[in-house]
């Protein structure tokens, strides 16, 4: 066997990453809904690249309280990005307790992807290909191309944390 050509790399892409936070969020009322959710028999809990409690893809698609957060987001990636059209595909609220953690990988197939912290939390979200970090907190979200790798490492504490994830794909322009 001849190896004529052999390259191992990573491309350059452009990409996007939003860091913020909201000034108020209802707490309580997600972190119940999550609790609701991953008791639920159709959750996802040890079942995805998360692994720990989770409720099915599409919990919070249609929940009026998580697309009043989302919207705003929406205008301001709108406002930068003016080409791309896109939709809410799946949203899941998230429950890592100790020894809690969430394999590498990337959102595939979709064209933004985010999360949204409910509380304080030293398990930090990392994006290394970026050199980025997220580290939770009350109503703290990153909104970012799908494609970035990201991951966190074991929930090291007692206490648990809480977070809705979401997926955005691309629609088609029927114009």
């Amino acid at each position: 066997m001849i190896i004529e050509n052999k390259i191992i790399s990573k491309i350059k892409h452009p990409f996007f990453f939003y860091k913020g936070r909201f000034n108020k969020i209802n707490v309580k009322y997600f972190i119940d809904k999550i609790e609701d959710g991953c008791k639920a028999d159709n959750n996802n809990s040890f079942k995805s690249n998360i692994i720990g409690e989770m409720t099915n893809y599409k919990y919070f698609n249609n929940d009026l309280e998580f697309l009043k957060l989302l919207w705003p987001i929406f205008d301001v990636v709108d406002k930068d990005i003016k080409k791309e059209t896109y939709s809410l595909r799946d949203s899941w609220g998230l429950k890592n307790s100790l020894s809690h953690y969430t394999k590498s990988h990337t959102h595939k197939g979709c064209y933004l992807s985010g999360v949204i912290y409910l509380n304080k939390h030293s398990q930090i979200l990392e994006f290394p290909e970026i050199n980025k970090t997220i580290e939770p907190d009350v109503g703290s979200f990153v909104i970012f191309s799908s494609f970035l790798e990201h991951y966190c490492k074991r929930n090291l504490s007692n206490k648990v944390k809480y977070g809705i994830s979401f997926n955005c794909a691309h629609t088609n322009d029927s114009l």
